[in-house]
């Protein structure tokens, strides 16, 4: 099991996924986490669907044993994958656009985790839902949301913020969501020294991605496309399936502002050349759109792919 999540961790999904498959079928007790390990390899690769039922699996099992074990409702362990299998399957249901879903999902954590032992879990609940609220265009909750948990989560030391890396890049992208410019930018650097020093190599990627959107919002295309690229490249090297399809819907989004930028400038002054800050490779952002919908039509997921086409009607 240590050996299966230390894969994981470092972006080996396949051998992750190898290793507790082959061992799931002859364990009992560490079964339920095992799935909950599994889960989260297989999403990262794409196959979110089957990622839910592991979830679902995890939760069953946990029902079970609650019930022939007589194991308290309190017990820190059963608790602890019980939330986290909820934690997860919040996480799923926003990469698969099902946005009511994973509010419903990070509601339960943080209404079973909150002043427990297990507050961590509610923390990053907390973090879910402020992303959710802000996609959902509900920025006044989600920006209480935002408020209530950054502080918590980048108290200590660099070294202590290191298991809520990937929560803090999430927290980013929600504050530039919400136009948090400043604060965006502090979360995603302490995200990248968290995946650093953690070899999180799937919080790297995403962190990339991360600065590179809040890059575009800021006009600084050239960073923007750059840190695209750079996320593209590191989720292609560990099979990061659906945050490649984000990478590039994202890439896809920065070229179509400086193409938009570009025209613009050409209207008003045809004989002037492309402004400087617009200087950047020459790719066209339909070939990113289409890359990203191959991958989202692999993943089964409808709602991101509507989401997809939405941007590209607008």
């Amino acid at each position: 099991m240590p050996l299966a999540s230390s894969q994981y961790r470092k972006g080996l999904l396949q051998p992750a996924i190898r290793s507790i498959t082959q061992v799931l079928p002859h364990v009992t007790k560490a079964r339920s986490e095992l799935n909950n390990i599994l889960g989260d390899a297989y999403w990262i690769t794409g196959d979110i669907h089957r990622a839910i039922d592991c979830q679902k699996q995890t939760l069953s099992d946990m029902a079970k044993r609650t019930s022939c074990e007589k194991i308290a409702s309190t017990d820190y362990y059963f608790k602890m994958l019980t939330v986290d299998a909820h934690l997860s399957l919040g996480l799923y249901y926003i990469d698969l656009w099902e946005l009511d879903q994973a509010a419903s999902q990070f509601e339960t954590v943080i209404a079973r985790a909150s002043a427990t032992p297990h507050q961590a879990w509610a923390d990053k609940a907390t973090v879910g839902l402020s992303l959710v609220r802000a996609y959902l265009g509900e920025h006044q909750k989600a920006t209480t949301l935002v408020n209530e948990v950054a502080e918590r989560l980048t108290l200590g030391t660099d070294g202590e913020c290191g298991r809520y890396g990937y929560f803090l890049q999430l927290l980013g992208q929600a504050c530039s969501q919400l136009h948090l410019f400043d604060q965006a930018e502090t979360l995603h650097t302490r995200a990248m020294l968290a995946a650093e020093t953690g070899h999180y190599v799937q919080v790297k990627a995403r962190t990339l991605a991360g600065r590179g959107v809040l890059k575009r919002q800021q006009d600084r295309f050239s960073e923007a496309i750059a840190l695209h690229q750079q996320a593209i490249a590191l989720c292609a090297q560990i099979g990061a399936v659906c945050d490649q399809a984000e990478a590039y819907l994202q890439l896809a989004l920065t070229l179509q502002s400086v193409e938009q930028a570009t025209e613009h400038a050409t209207v008003r002054s045809p004989s002037s050349a492309t402004p400087k800050k617009h200087d950047v490779p020459k790719h066209h952002s339909k070939q990113y759109f289409q890359q990203a919908r191959s991958l989202l039509s692999t993943m089964g997921a409808p709602n991101r792919l509507a989401r997809l086409t939405s941007v590209l009607s607008s």
